[in-house]
């Protein structure tokens, strides 16, 4: 099975998860396999925050529409928090579990058992305060499970994924 297969299969066996749809390539990406894997309606969720450009959510719309996915946009000061706001080096763990909370909260009132994030296998090798986060909130990284590294921009627009 190659891996982009496995991630269908993830959203097979798991087609009650709510996808973090950030409005870059590698969340895309998990949105794509999700709705080729999912038997059923997808739900995403974006975040507008201070700390995320338009030119993002506009992208986290256009694939949720491309794809048929059921997008909700939640709007959050994650900068109102002390923690995120003061810009320590691992500021991104205190953003995340704020983001985090909001998204369970979604899931949840959506009937949904499970988030899942566009994370993928090089993603692990680095520090990442963000992934600690994830790692303590149950946040599932399905492309980093298949094995899927950095994808070329243009696998979204050409529709084709390597394996």
């Amino acid at each position: 099975m190659d891996k982009a297969e496995k991630v269908r299969t993830f959203f097979r066996n798991n087609p009650s998860t709510l996808v973090l749809l950030s409005g870059g390539v590698d969340s895309a990406v998990l949105a794509l396999l999700a709705s080729e894997g999912a038997t059923g309606m997808i739900k995403a969720i974006t975040f507008r925050t201070p700390l995320v450009k338009g030119d993002e959510i506009e992208m986290a719309k256009a694939v949720a529409e491309m794809l048929d996915i059921d997008l909700h946009i939640e709007d959050i000061d994650v900068t109102s928090d002390p923690k995120v706001s003061a810009n320590p080096g691992d500021r991104c763990y205190f953003c995340r579990k704020i983001l985090h909370r909001e998204a369970a909260r979604y899931a949840r009132t959506a009937g949904l058992a499970g988030i899942a994030d566009g994370v993928q296998t090089e993603d692990l090798d680095e520090y990442r305060p963000g992934i600690a986060a994830a790692a303590e909130d149950g946040i599932l990284h399905p492309l980093a499970e298949a094995g899927l590294t950095s994808l070329p921009r243009h696998a979204l627009r050409q529709g084709s994924l390597p394996g």
